[in-house]
């Protein structure tokens, strides 16, 4: 169990810090994706100790490059997209730091996140083809056509891309009114040349707050997203309430922004109060800010965000069913590896993935 150092909490909340910043502190920093913000703190006049700042510097410059190598492969993908014209709008990662962060690698992110808008959704072959040419769904024309498919992972100059086909990507249920998302987009300028396409900002708080849920809330870093994008005046709380009623979010939406701010000890934002009975059963406080460890437990509370809203119980139960007897282009898309007749790659492919959380679970219990 690997909760944020309580002077990192202060420092998401934006309250005033006396403590001197060492190397456990930094630690805490680099668990929770709080190292870049970290920096920006120490370079303002925060105090630190000379072996602290050693090893932020290099948490730092190592968060740099890659953020830096990721904005130029989205200004790429952006260019062959546009002269595809065919529309995709960047989220999270990189296009958040870039509105709501200071500088390149204050908000680390690791992979391209990216949403391919719905009335092109038709296209997603000849963009894929485009992106990656020798992607293995590629030869799956039945799982594109899928209706069921709401992402694809694939790479792009050697760095992960997870291209969202459904907004919201809950797995176990689609988006409804998705068009609604999109109302707000625009043109972000990166620099003289390059522009991406971002959500508005009320739907970029909706899914930051949806995020926060598929996380696991497990690192602090999400909670500074939410928090900085909810706190800027050109925001409109009430309309980004109105969208995630409009997406069937509105429940989990109020609530983990009334327990992000209970969470950060800040006042409650919109004067929202974390009181859903039922869904602080799904997300106690005990198994929030966990870091590390709930990458490996809690894999399946995401699912329940559908079911607290209410009314898509049979969607919900036939995703499921379909989870657990899933085409054969799935099986062979979910278990590469595995050879054989289908049941017996889907036990063995299951069995596989088991037993290595498994072992991910045992061994983060002895490295605590």
């Amino acid at each position: 169990m690997s909760r944020p150092h309580s002077l990192l909490i202060d420092l998401a909340a934006g309250r005033r810090i006396e403590t001197e910043v060492d190397e456990e502190v930094v630690r805490s920093a680099e668990e929770h994706r709080m190292a870049g913000i970290l920096k920006s703190a120490v370079d303002r006049g925060l105090s630190a100790n000379a072996t602290a700042i050693a090893r932020l510097n290099k948490a730092d410059a190592l968060g740099w490059a890659r953020n830096r190598m990721l904005l130029d492969a989205a200004k790429a993908i952006a260019t062959r997209a546009k002269e595809l014209d065919i529309d995709i709008f960047f989220i999270k990662g990189i296009a958040n730091e870039a509105r709501w962060y200071t500088r390149i690698g204050e908000r680390p992110a690791w992979d391209i996140d990216l949403v391919l808008a719905p009335w092109h959704r038709n296209r997603l072959e000849e963009l894929l083809r485009t992106l990656q040419p020798r992607h293995s769904l590629l030869n799956e024309p039945e799982a594109l056509r899928s209706p069921r498919l709401q992402s694809i992972d694939f790479g792009f100059h050697d760095l992960p891309v997870d291209l969202h086909l459904d907004a919201l990507k809950l797995e176990v249920a689609s988006t409804p009114n998705p068009a609604l998302i999109f109302a707000k987009a625009y043109d972000l300028t990166l620099d003289e040349s390059d522009s991406i396409r971002v959500l508005g900002g009320e739907a970029s708080l909706v899914l930051a707050a949806l995020h926060l849920n598929k996380d696991r809330f497990r690192y602090l870093l999400s909670y500074v997203d939410l928090f900085r994008i909810a706190t800027d005046p050109a925001v409109n709380l009430a309309g980004a309430l109105q969208l995630a009623e409009a997406l069937g979010l509105a429940r989990s939406f109020t609530s983990t922004l009334a327990t992000a701010a209970e969470d950060l000890g800040v006042p409650a934002l919109g004067g929202l109060v974390a009181d859903d009975r039922l869904w602080n059963l799904a997300w106690p406080a005990s198994i929030r800010l966990l870091g590390s460890e709930s990458e490996v437990r809690f894999r399946y509370r995401q699912f329940l965000l559908p079911l607290l809203e209410g009314g898509r119980w049979g969607e919900v139960l036939t995703s499921w069913w379909h989870r657990m007897l899933p085409p054969m282009y799935e099986v062979r898309r979910n278990f590469p590896s595995e050879r054989g007749p289908y049941l017996l790659r889907l036990i063995r492919g299951r069995v596989r993935n088991r037993r290595d959380r498994y072992r991910q679970r045992r061994t983060h219990r002895l490295e605590q």
